[in-house]
């Protein structure tokens, strides 16, 4: 309202006058999600999906790589199960919490999607229990991420490009002070990055 041009990067605002968001399509990067889990578990199987914002209101990536992930799930793999989402608002605890009761009372697990953060402590939850052969897919690329791919617990991770968000806002701003120039679009998708064990 101050005439302040404001940029969002890797997480959107609902209802904000930002003029530009930089970041990862989540509802494609749902989709991809959603294609690998269903190849590693031959279209058959039970998996979990765990998020951060279970009514989307908070912010746009989130909601949107569930719902990708959901969507493709249906349509491709019809016999994969895909239990009720769990909500864990970004708190290591309630995230350990939830993955030991998942854990506890899903002796048939497949998979594992987690749309958001806390991956560490479902990734410390999962190997306390021993459990084996449970597919793990998450996002980004974080050390702590690196290190669970290493230990065979993370089975693939699709990174966002934090250091291209980072760089492409910078230079959008740049464009908008200086030169009084917009975006393409007001959304500007970084690429996905897939990441396994190997490309480490």
């Amino acid at each position: 309202e101050a005439g302040i041009p404001v940029v969002t990067v890797n997480s959107d605002i609902k209802g904000s006058k930002r003029f530009c968001f930089i970041g990862q399509d989540g509802y494609k990067a749902g989709k991809v999600a959603a294609r690998f889990m269903g190849e590693f578990l031959n279209g058959k199987g039970t998996i979990a999906v765990i998020t951060s914002d279970s009514d989307e209101h908070q912010s746009f990536p989130f909601g949107t790589r569930e719902g990708g992930f959901r969507e493709t799930i249906s349509e491709n793999y019809p016999e994969i199960k895909i239990l009720s989402s769990v909500s864990t608002k970004e708190n290591p605890e309630i995230m350990k919490q939830e993955m030991k009761k998942l854990l506890e009372n899903e002796t048939q697990l497949d998979g594992v999607l987690i749309t958001c953060g806390c991956v560490q402590a479902a990734g410390e939850e999962l190997k306390a229990s021993k459990r084996e052969g449970i597919r793990l897919i998450c996002y980004e690329d974080y050390p702590e991420i690196q290190n669970l791919m290493k230990e065979n617990i993370v089975t693939v991770t699709l990174g966002s490009g934090l250091m291209e968000q980072g760089s492409k806002s910078t230079e959008v701003l740049l464009d908008k002070l200086i030169y009084e120039k917009n975006p393409e679009k007001k959304h500007l998708y970084s690429q996905i990055h897939v990441l396994v064990k190997e490309s480490l």
